[in-house]
């Protein structure tokens, strides 16, 4: 029950957040999408759908990032796929290999990193920090299937 009120709240506030956006309401597009962040963060520590969990929080940073980046704020719109890549790979090494969530997150962390790459390489003196290597995880031990194949994550 808690879990499908937050996902139709979250729903509500990344609607309203994109339909701001649309509008040119950036300060209102602002308070939604980190409402629309705090709930879907929320989500993941529930376990009723990891997949839709982790779809919301991916979703939510990277409409955010967009945001920047539409306002020229290409530094910020790093920062926040950088936040949500290092939050996805912290909790994949938290979780156990059995656990449902596994597989969600290493789809989420795939999606953070292609947006992140594309952001580096569409912005490529914007950025002073170097590119992440966690996309390699030695306790789980595999490599994701979704590196762009022309990026180098080391």
């Amino acid at each position: 029950m808690q879990y499908r009120q937050e996902m139709k709240a979250w729903k509500t506030h990344i609607c309203e957040a994109n339909y701001n956006f649309e509008k040119h309401n950036i300060f209102l597009a602002l308070v939604h999408y980190h409402k629309a962040i705090q709930l879907a963060e929320s989500l993941l520590s529930l376990p009723d759908n990891p997949n839709e969990a982790v779809a919301a929080v991916v979703e939510s940073y990277q409409n955010l990032a967009n945001l920047y980046v539409k306002e020229h704020q290409n530094k910020l719109a790093e920062s926040e796929l950088r936040k949500v890549y290092q939050k996805l790979s912290a909790r994949l090494s938290e979780s156990s290999p059995e656990t449902p969530e596994v597989e969600a997150l290493q789809w989420g962390i795939g999606k953070t990193y292609t947006a992140l790459m594309n952001q580096l390489k569409n912005h490529p003196n914007q950025s002073t920090n170097p590119v992440p290597d966690a996309f390699w995880t030695p306790r789980v031990g595999i490599q994701y299937d979704s590196v762009p194949p022309n990026i180098n994550p080391a």
